[in-house]
């Protein structure tokens, strides 16, 4: 599934790892703002992060040699 993702966006592991933690910090900083007016659009961009780090531990849970150590 990754491999097609990359053939088709251009998207590897460490580009969707580097989006998610983008997303998160904007998370965080609504969530460290949010008593001033941090808009609401940080905190909902962030709710995108747990998808894509769930598919990244998924695919590298496929992919391993060893499930026990993977676990």
């Amino acid at each position: 599934m990754l491999a097609k993702l990359q053939e088709r966006y251009g998207l590897t592991s460490f580009t969707l790892k580097v989006i998610g933690i983008i997303l998160m910090v904007s998370d965080h900083i609504h969530q460290m703002f949010a008593y001033v007016g941090a808009p609401e659009w940080m905190t909902m961009v962030g709710r995108v992060v747990a998808p894509i780090f769930l598919f990244l531990a998924a695919e590298g849970f496929h992919y391993t040699q060893s499930d026990w150590v993977y676990a």
